[in-house]
């Protein structure tokens, strides 16, 4: 399925906007989905990327969806940002083929965010920190995905030194009426805000969480609240 996918073209990528306090879109986040040859229904990554690390195909998905994304830097109006796992960062032609990407279009990189997702996969802290470094030198920005799930560690962030912390969804989507959740995600601000991080919250579906994620400091707001994602920037 995957790999007919690949060959037929219908792996796409989709971008879902990323807004302030005041809702104004400050970058989209670039997301991977697969089309269906019947329907034409786009499928999340949830239905089919487990399977395709499986059969050696998830390197190819990836670089589809960051390079599609990247062809759009230069005309995307704000910044675009792109998900790397660790089995990315350890990729050393892909990574390879991006950096000759920015060495082409050098001013690029400041309309670039990567967010790296944090996993219990991680073997080597300095495989993210070299990563970093490696980029960094191009203005690119860079993020620590699904913050406050069970892999978070403080230390590491402290080490890092990203731009911005995603706080995972589990935190957010029910925020209104989890003290726990409520308590971690004040925690998270409060510590990287000290650091001078920037907080984003994902998975904001509703007024009453975008005021209290107001209330408590959150920097960007990411959700269907704002936007679904689609094929086109803007």
């Amino acid at each position: 399925k995957t790999k007919n996918a690949i060959e037929d073209n219908r792996i796409v990528a989709t971008y879902q906007a990323i807004v302030d306090k005041n809702e104004k879109i400050v970058k989209y986040e670039t997301l991977m989905r697969l089309q269906d040859e019947h329907s034409g229904e786009l499928i999340l990554p949830e239905h089919f990327l487990n399977i395709a690390i499986q059969t050696g195909l998830y390197d190819t998905l990836s670089s589809i969806i960051i390079f599609e994304g990247l062809g759009k830097l230069a005309t995307a109006d704000g910044a675009l940002s792109f998900n790397f796992n660790y089995e990315d960062i350890v990729n050393k032609s892909f990574l390879n083929e991006i950096e000759a990407f920015f060495l082409v279009s050098p001013d690029l990189g400041k309309k670039a965010v990567f967010e790296i997702t944090e996993s219990e996969f991680i073997e080597d802290y300095a495989d993210i920190k070299n990563f970093i470094r490696r980029f960094r030198k191009y203005g690119i920005e860079f993020a620590i995905d699904d913050f406050g799930s069970g892999f978070s560690n403080f230390e590491y962030i402290l080490e890092i030194e990203p731009d911005y912390l995603k706080i995972d969804s589990s935190l957010i989507k029910h925020i209104d009426v989890d003290e726990k959740s409520f308590i971690l995600v004040n925690a998270i601000v409060d510590f990287s805000h000290r650091l001078g991080i920037k907080v984003i919250a994902e998975y904001v579906d509703s007024a009453i969480i975008f005021e209290m994620l107001k209330k408590l400091g959150v920097d960007e707001f990411q959700g269907f609240y704002f936007s679904e994602p689609s094929q086109k920037i803007g």
